[in-house]
Formats: C-alpha cells, sequence, structure tokens
C-alpha cells in the first residue's frame, strides 16, 4: 500500500508514504507556483520509489485553508487521480 500526498495551500508540500503511514519520500518547495512543478514531481518520485500510479492507493491531500489558487491545483490533482484509478 503506498499513499500519494499534496498540499498546496501555502508553501507546496509532497509525499509518499507506506502502509503505516511512514514517509517514503517527502518533499517542500518554497515557491509558490506550484502547478509548474507538481505533474513532473509526482512522475519523478513514484519512478524512484518504484511504484506505479495505478499501484497508489489512495491521495490525500490538504483542502485549506490556503489561497484559491493553491487550493485549486490539489483539487485538479485530485481529479487526475480519480480519473486514472
Amino acid at each position: 500500500m503506498s499513499y500519494l500526498f499534496i498540499d498546496t495551500t501555502d508553501k507546496a508540500k509532497f509525499g509518499i508514504l507506506d502502509s503505516e503511514f511512514n514517509w517514503v519520500e517527502y518533499k517542500e518547495f518554497e515557491i509558490k507556483k506550484t502547478s509548474e512543478l507538481f505533474h513532473k514531481t509526482i512522475y519523478g518520485s513514484l519512478k524512484k520509489q518504484n511504484i506505479r500510479f495505478q499501484d497508489l492507493d489512495s491521495l490525500i491531500s490538504v483542502v485549506g485553508p490556503g489561497s484559491y489558487t493553491g487550493i485549486r491545483v490539489s483539487y485538479n490533482i485530485s481529479q487526475i487521480f480519480r480519473t486514472l484509478s
């Protein structure tokens, strides 16, 4: 079991958790334009951990409080996840 974690409410945070909810990988970014880095970060991290997108059990996404645009980035990624799973 693996879980994908994203938080774009303020500074971008991204991670992969194992079945015991321990961090397998965690990254925090100082930039505000999260939409520019998330797809590449997700793809690279899953590849590095040898996890296929289809093998993820769930997406954990922070929904606020935060900036409207930041929250929309997380929401849109969750919609992509829903479509592919």
